[in-house]
């Protein structure tokens, strides 16, 4: 039997992906063991006493999907978006230093934290999971900053190791590109742009931590860098099988105890494998280009060398409108994470009434598993979900 090498090559250029890919096969079946399952917690309950100042505690029980914190200005709706951000990572320090209350409890499916401080931050106690609380003092807390003592640093570390992974969208995410934001552009009141880009990047890596991220961006960098970043991470693993598979169809036609008719029909079912497993793992790029074309008027969205939707009617994501920014944002975070918590604080900001009401169920549409707080004053965002409304004062403030 003579020695055949078989090798297919795959250039397509899809309607999501302006790339060629060649390969010999994408995956093999996966098989999973059920006990390396990693199965994400969510954020269960809160209480809290003393919230800039209220005089009544909030005792909050949490939905799996969504949170719809409403409320007029001053109600504290950002204020316990930050609160349970903090209390999530166990962040002691930022915590006592920007939210103004006495004793705050946390529930996630995985811990509990208790933690009730004196009026002048001097002193904290802390328990988790109900076991015997100790108390931080405030030189303990600047010492934190500089992750010491060990000991208390291993007890936090509980929470630390079993805090659920986050994303937080501040009111200042998105600082508007489109005004000649070339490096090389030079304004003596505020300097070089590429300045206010890595200082909004230091923001932004300064408030995340571990797994919990903080969003705040000029324009479209971030998400540029979260796609590219995402189609990399995919065609390195299309590399890392490409090899081992190519040496087992290798492997196969050089059986000489195989029937060739035999071999030919395997080498078909691994390729249709191939495709299905490549569909499959391309599917948040399909989501996307999907969601694009409903939603936005563009056929498709230039990101640097990548571009999503139709590529011959694609405009730069820095020509987007603020609002086309600030939803492309939203959906580009949420089709590449999954079973984690997401924080909006005033999602409708630059949105146009449409695509208020269309957020949510876009959303929770996108199917990844994610929890969802949101502070929000827009009636089109909160009418159809009073069941997932939490209403901190009276007066919505619409």
């Amino acid at each position: 039997m003579h020695s055949i090498f078989f090798v297919c090559t795959f250039a397509k250029q899809t309607h999501y992906v302006k790339n060629e890919i060649t390969f010999v096969y994408l995956l093999v079946r996966r098989k999973f063991n059920k006990q390396h399952l990693k199965i994400n917690s969510m954020i269960k309950s809160l209480y809290v006493e003393g919230l800039n100042g209220r005089n009544n505690p909030l005792d909050l029980e949490f939905n799996h999907d969504l949170n719809l914190l409403t409320g007029k200005n001053g109600s504290s709706k950002t204020t316990l978006l930050k609160l349970i951000w903090y209390l999530n990572s166990a962040r002691v320090n930022s915590l006592i230093k920007e939210v103004n209350f006495n004793r705050a409890v946390i529930i996630t499916d995985t811990y509990k934290l208790d933690l009730t401080k004196d009026q002048d931050n001097r002193f904290v106690n802390i328990s988790i999971n109900d076991e015997k609380s100790f108390t931080l003092s405030d030189q303990n807390l600047r010492e934190l900053d500089y992750r010491r003592p060990v000991r208390i640093n291993e007890k936090l570390n509980v929470i630390v190791k079993n805090s659920v992974p986050t994303i937080f969208f501040p009111t200042f995410r998105r600082i508007e590109g489109g005004f000649s934001m070339d490096n090389n552009q030079f304004d003596p009141a505020f300097g070089r742009n590429d300045e206010i880009r890595d200082a909004l990047e230091q923001l932004s890596r300064k408030l995340s931590f571990r797994n919990q991220r903080f969003i705040t961006s000029i324009s479209t960098d971030d998400i540029v860098t979260l796609l590219n970043s995402e189609y990399s991470n995919i065609n390195s693993k299309i590399n890392l099988t490409q090899k081992q598979k190519s040496d087992e169809i290798i492997k196969k036609i050089k059986d000489k105890f195989q029937d060739e008719k035999q071999t030919l029909e395997n080498i078909k079912q691994d390729i249709e494998e191939m495709e299905s497993e490549r569909e499959k793992m391309l599917k948040p790029f399909t989501t996307l280009s999907e969601l694009i074309q409903t939603i936005f008027h563009h056929k498709g969205i230039n990101l640097s060398n990548l571009t999503i939707g139709e590529v011959n009617n694609a405009i730069s994501s820095d020509k987007l409108s603020a609002g086309e920014k600030q939803m492309l944002s939203f959906i580009c975070y949420n089709a590449f994470t999954k079973d984690h918590t997401i924080f909006i604080d005033e999602p409708e900001l630059s949105l146009h009434p449409d695509w208020q009401r269309t957020l949510v169920p876009t959303l929770l549409n996108q199917g990844n598993n994610n929890q969802f707080f949101m502070a929000t004053h827009s009636p089109f965002i909160f009418s159809k979900y009073s069941d997932k409304e939490i209403m901190l004062s009276d007066d919505k403030g619409e």
